[in-house]
């Protein structure tokens, strides 16, 4: 048998200095007022306080929605507001919209039919752009003044079916009964910071930027049908009937009722309470099943829900509460603590969003009796139905508790996320198909001519999945894994939670703050995966001999640096590795030169055979071997 031990070989770096790009300098970050050098809040942060008392009522034969609002407004910020910006997203389903215009008409109109602001019951003057409405105030809010508005609208929901995939609709059903999911349903007050007012439009996929606050939602609706949402249920007694409400009582044990048509009479008003959020969303069906549970997690009870169809959805009845159990278990052990008291899971054919405290997850798996035989389905159908529930529920962190600005940076959250769901996914299932976090197949996405920066507005892409969610995943778990290692990652993540709860981050506050907990300069890194459109590409390019010296060239082709792992194998079949540093591309970061200096053993016994190259998210393997001159 060869010998495999490995042998002790001297490596010496040798540098050069070429005129190249300095990928390692550190990156131009911005500094807003409210952050700090080291990525935490300063003294002078500050965010906007913005309170709703919604009533409203769901005509679920129209799919209308008529609604009234008692809106309080505190301006924190140090300078007056003459005018207060608002946004119903679903506008962009307006024929006069800008999404309209690049996206088409798509099946239907939606959006605000009618809508009026008031102040001590006097009009207020009103301007719409595209999804915004500019409220013009009585006289300017002073810093750190209230003011009371109120608001009356009509908003029509669209079909879950329009091609123009809308975050919110009705899903109907062959027994003509229904399915809501009621989101981005009411004037969002705009987030306002140092920086002005976020006033990019909704077109399509660049998501939300919006302020915290306190909710409380009265939602009538016919009575037979069930109603989910944010916050926590106020008046379950009244709303329930008496075999719902005990089951609903029970503690530690999960719980299986069904909601079916039935020729009710009147309607039911269900309350609800949420604080410190940054939106509220909710679901309502009349021939759903329903899963409730409580949970006890760190001394305290929360409530998890999963509610889909009763049409035959066999993984759902399966799998969606044990995974969203898990998912909140393995997240509160994760970060401390769970953020929400109650957690719902909502399956509605085609749409996948995240609010606070209720998600909607669109895949649904195959059509069959919850009760029967197996039936035939794909792995990756039962993997769309368990990721999808996992990383919806790690929304829950980011942007739910980090209030990030999705429309400006959303690779920051969905990136996040898709790294928490693949955590998630690998401790349900080593051989879980996750399709974001596995460093193995990203770079030949990262290659692709349509691939581009993450750190790019979610609208200005051809490839979001890829940049948003995709590659920023693989970079956490190569972070994570093989660079800070995973007991510093974690702590690190844990208390960048801590520091900005309940507060707005930037990507840029993430990076000091990892640098500052870390010790580690990581611009490199932030760099490559972040800020750029390359990709992993290094290539061993020659190796040569001296008396008493190999010399191995390595080229970087793909633009990203990277460290790598060197391995020599010699005739007597021993075998020499080295890893080597990122810093090794300091000097050059299109070529480095890697000096092996041969044990005095070898120089006449051996010869050297080839070379090999292992590079994480490597886009070419061909070219990571070679013989020895």
């Amino acid at each position: 048998m060869k010998n495999r031990l490995l042998v002790s070989v001297i490596l010496c770096f040798s540098f050069t200095y070429v005129v190249h790009a300095d990928l390692f300098a550190p990156l131009p970050l911005p500094l807003p007022a409210g952050s700090s050098s080291t990525g935490v809040p300063s003294q002078q942060y500050w965010q906007q306080q913005v309170d709703y008392r919604i009533s409203a009522e769901l005509n679920p034969d129209s799919a209308m929605l008529n609604a009234s609002a008692d809106i309080t407004y505190k301006n924190n910020s140090p300078q007056p507001l003459g005018q207060l910006w608002f946004e119903l997203p679903l506008n962009r389903f307006l024929p006069d919209s800008i999404s309209t215009a690049l996206h088409g008409e798509g099946s239907g109109s939606a959006g605000i039919t009618q809508i009026s602001f008031s102040a001590a019951a006097q009009p207020l003057p009103l301007l719409r752009q595209d999804t915004f409405y500019r409220v013009s105030l009585p006289q300017p809010l002073a810093p750190g003044q209230s003011i009371s508005l109120a608001l009356q609208w009509q908003l029509q929901l669209p079909e879950r079916t329009d091609p123009r995939r809308p975050r919110a609709g009705v899903e109907r059903f062959g027994d003509g009964s229904k399915l809501f999911g009621v989101a981005l349903w009411f004037p969002r007050a705009v987030a306002f910071t140092a920086n002005g007012w976020a006033l990019s439009p909704f077109i399509k996929d660049a998501e939300f930027a919006t302020e915290l606050g306190d909710y409380q939602l009265n939602l009538s609706l016919p009575a037979d049908y069930l109603v989910l949402a944010s916050g926590e249920l106020q008046n379950a007694k009244q709303v329930l009937t008496k075999a719902q409400y005990q089951a609903w009582q029970r503690q530690g044990s999960a719980q299986l009722l069904q909601v079916k048509p039935d020729a009710a009479a009147g309607s039911k008003t269900w309350q609800f309470s949420a604080v410190g959020v940054r939106d509220v969303a909710f679901a309502a069906g009349n021939s759903l099943i329903w899963h409730t549970e409580q949970l006890q997690l760190n001394g305290s009870w929360h409530r998890l829900n999963v509610a889909y169809p009763d049409n035959g959805r066999w993984l759902w009845h399966k799998y969606a509460l044990a995974s969203t159990r898990h998912s909140v278990q393995q997240l509160a052990q994760y970060f401390g603590e769970f953020p929400f008291n109650a957690m719902n899971v909502v399956n509605i054919a085609g749409i996948g969003m995240e609010y606070p405290g209720i998600t909607f997850v669109g895949f649904r798996g195959p059509d069959a009796p919850v009760n029967g035989p197996a039936p035939a389905y794909s792995r990756t159908e039962k993997h769309d139905v368990l990721g999808g529930i996992m990383h919806e529920v790690a929304h829950s962190y980011f942007p739910m508790l980090v209030n990030t600005d999705e429309r400006q940076e959303g690779f920051f959250d969905e990136g996040m996320v898709s790294f928490l769901s693949y955590l998630l996914e690998q401790s349900w299932s080593t051989d879980f198909q996750s399709f974001y976090g596995d460093p193995a197949g990203v770079g030949a996405v990262m290659a692709n001519s349509d691939y581009a920066a993450p750190v790019r507005r979610a609208d200005h892409f051809s490839a979001k999945l890829d940049s948003h969610y995709h590659v920023p995943a693989v970079a956490w778990v190569i972070l994570r894994q093989h660079i800070v290692g995973p007991e510093l990652f974690d702590a690190t993540l844990r208390d960048f939670v801590s520091q900005w709860r309940g507060k707005r981050a930037q990507f840029a506050d993430l990076i000091r703050f990892f640098h500052a907990q870390t010790g580690q300069d990581l611009h490199w890194f932030w760099r490559g995966w972040f800020y750029s459109a390359n990709h992993v590409d290094m290539a061993l390019s020659s190796i040569t001999r001296d008396d008493k010296m190999l010399t191995v060239m390595v080229d970087n082709l793909g633009g990203i640096v990277m460290p790598f792992n060197l391995k020599l194998t010699f005739s007597d079949g021993s075998i020499a590795e080295r890893a080597i540093p990122v810093d090794i591309w300091r000097l050059d970061n299109k070529q480095a030169k890697v000096r092996v200096t041969l044990p005095v053993t070898m120089l006449v016994k051996t010869e050297p055979l080839k070379a090999e190259l292992a590079v994480l998210a490597d886009a070419e393997l061909r070219n990571n071997q070679l013989p020895v001159n």
